[in-house]
């Protein structure tokens, strides 16, 4: 027996038949997974690629790293083991495990909510604060984000593993944090959602107020501030929109957590496993959400893809006509061979017949003579002939 409901977390005489819903469940479940690795394992590679990453700037690249880490730790290390649970209804891999992605899900989770408080923060100072940049650097900012991880996960660390504050949702088919005393789950709420929500709506509503006012105004070349400026509230659009993102899919299961503990009431099967994996698709909206709106990641991506398949395309391409110029220069090159082949055996016919002949003569003296004769007679005879007709003329 483990876990704050002590629950026996085995399948061990498990007798359950799976129906069509189970089905239809896991199938979502696989959905979400494949969405999530596929669109931060995309976005990770744009982002710290060689060719792109300068399209983008250093505290940017480090926010929506920690942002796609945190997802994909998601879809590789909670979603798999949920797919034999969401069939079955049970948890074969006992406490330890079941520790760990409670440990995992709620890191993971409240460690994004984090990543976005710091995001807007950051941008909040950069607009209003023409200093900021001058004390916030890349390397402070990026030990501010280990810095989030390692507070995150050590506060669930000794909330799991020491306090035993954890269960099996066999609804939600995951493991996660249970907290026995309500006034504890409202504190986290607040901590994780209501904070945040608040730290949001001013942030970005200041930010907003700050563009309104710069639409009328021209920033002067020299004024790098300003440019900056400008830069960063272009930047703020897009991840606000991705904040929204966040809420839209969280708030449905805030409130439902909200019901439960308050009201004391459950709430249908099919609505809690619905709101939970609506919060957790969040882990792919992001990559989605910022490949629409911003132009320069969306241009990076397809340069990335379409420059692998196409260098791939010109590399066969060039493959297939070196190999046809190699053959068709073997072909030219055999019949430019055999023609100067022809060409010199006919050059050297005439010579080969002389010295044929020569070696004749030689070896017979007598027939030589009598075929000079014979060559000769006719010649001695054209000769008479011809004298005749002159002197038949003279006459």
């Amino acid at each position: 027996m483990a876990g704050a409901l002590n629950q026996n977390l085995t399948c061990e005489g498990n007798d359950y038949t799976p129906t069509g819903g189970d089905i239809f469940r896991c199938f979502i479940i696989c959905v979400v997974m494949i969405l999530i690795i596929i669109g931060n394992v995309c976005c990770l590679v744009v982002f710290n690629s060689t060719r792109s990453k300068k399209n983008f700037t250093t505290r940017v690249r480090y926010m929506m790293n920690s942002l796609c880490c945190t997802d994909l730790s998601i879809g590789l290390l909670m979603c798999p083991s949920t797919v034999y649970s969401a069939v079955w209804h049970c948890w074969p891999f006992g406490e330890f495990i079941c520790k760990v992605e409670a440990l995992l899900i709620s890191a993971l989770f409240h460690e994004s909510t984090l990543n976005m408080v710091l995001i807007a923060i950051d941008r909040y100072c950069i607009v209003h604060f023409q200093r900021y940049n001058t004390f916030m650097t890349s390397r402070r900012f990026l030990f501010v984000i280990l810095g989030s991880w390692v507070s995150v996960f050590t506060c669930y660390t000794i909330v799991i593993f020491v306090g035993e504050q954890f269960y099996f949702d066999e609804i939600g088919v995951n493991c996660e944090p249970f907290y026995i005393n309500p006034d504890v789950t409202l504190s986290v709420l607040s901590i994780f959602y209501f904070l945040p929500a608040l730290i949001f709506l001013f942030c970005y509503g200041s930010i907003y107020r700050t563009a309104s006012k710069r639409i009328v105004k021209t920033v002067s070349p020299d004024d790098k501030h300003g440019r900056m400026v400008n830069a960063n509230i272009r930047t703020s659009k897009y991840l606000a929109a991705i904040t929204c993102g966040f809420f839209i899919a969280v708030s449905p299961w805030t409130l439902c957590t909200l019901i439960i503990v308050a009201a004391r009431v459950s709430i249908p099967e099919e609505a809690d496993f619905f709101v939970t994996w609506l919060a957790l698709s969040n882990s792919f909206w992001n990559c989605l959400i910022y490949g629409l709106m911003n132009r320069k990641f969306r241009k990076a991506a397809l340069r990335f893809a379409c420059g692998r398949w196409i260098k791939s395309l010109q590399e066969t391409t060039s493959h297939r006509s070196q190999s046809v110029d190699s053959m068709e220069g073997s072909a030219d090159n055999s019949a430019y061979l055999a023609y100067k082949r022809r060409h010199k055996s006919k050059r050297q016919a005439p010579y080969m017949s002389g010295e044929i002949s020569k070696s004749v003569d030689s070896s017979n003296p007598a027939g030589s003579s009598a075929a000079n004769s014979n060559t000769a007679t006719p010649a001695l005879q054209h000769r008479q002939v011809t004298d005749l007709i002159m002197e038949t003329k003279k006459l």
